[in-house]
């Protein structure tokens, strides 16, 4: 996973207190399917799948949205494909096969709806990362208000991963050097020279990257100042407005006064 080291400078650049309404959003929507088969939140939910794709679009991210279009696709056209197709019931070993083949069908239904739930919301939380630095971050989260024990946490995990996985690279190009690898005659010792020193390696990462999270004053209970540059523009204003819209058809659906 890539994620931001610099201010992200794009063609669509948003406030993090925006792209975090907008992933709650979208996770609540296509993930924690809210208003359950209502007809308003369905054409919501659907909405906010297209504008993941737009969102991919307005920063320019064409393979994550070829990715994207190509799984959401393959899993709507397998969803709704599959139970087309049946299956004959009958006794003896073909009601053995009949069996087999419906538990066959639900699984490959089941995996497809659930790829459909889980890919905007997972998409739209890799954009988040990929495009907000660990200050514009910690600085959003303080002008928000949110405790310190939330805050420093979050810091140091946003710059964990890319650290251990730079870490892993580096253990994995070391030991293919070596000929430990899988197929290579070596791979009972993948635990060893492979596992072993990239957990070890993760938890000096974080020990090191939480000591320099307190040493540049996150953890001191006064106020501390930034040079991330943040601010609520038009452009947030608007995809703000969208996501208190999608809240609201949620609300007037359970109330009974949408479809």
């Amino acid at each position: 996973m890539r994620i931001a080291t610099a201010e992200y400078r794009g063609p669509f650049r948003l406030d993090p207190r925006t792209k975090i309404a907008y992933a709650t959003v979208v996770g609540c929507f296509c993930l924690g399917l809210v208003g359950g088969a209502a007809l308003s939140t369905g054409i919501v939910r659907h909405v906010l799948e297209l504008s993941v794709a737009g969102v991919l679009m307005a920063n320019r991210r064409w393979r994550l949205l070829a990715g994207y279009a190509f799984a959401m696709a393959a899993s709507v056209a397998v969803e709704a494909g599959i139970p087309a197709l049946g299956f004959a019931s009958g006794g003896g070993s073909r009601g053995f096969a009949a069996a087999m083949t419906g538990s066959l069908v639900w699984a490959i239904t089941t995996s497809a709806a659930m790829l459909i739930q889980l890919t905007p919301g997972a998409i739209t939380a890799y954009w988040l990362l990929s495009t907000t630095t660990a200050g514009e971050l910690t600085t959003a989260l303080d002008r928000l208000h949110v405790p310190r024990a939330v805050t420093v946490p979050l810091a140091v995990m946003l710059r964990f991963f890319p650290t251990a996985a730079a870490e892993g690279r580096s253990i994995r190009d070391a030991m293919r050097m070596r000929g430990v690898r899988f197929g290579g005659g070596k791979a009972s010792r993948i635990l060893e020279f492979r596992v072993v020193p990239l957990v070890a390696s993760s938890v000096r990462i974080a020990d090191d990257l939480s000591q320099s999270a307190l040493t540049r004053g996150l953890g001191s209970p006064g106020p501390r100042t930034s040079i991330a540059r943040i601010g609520i523009r038009g452009v947030d204003v608007a995809v703000l407005t969208a996501c208190v819209a999608c809240l609201a058809a949620w609300a007037f659906t359970a109330a009974g006064l949408l479809p």
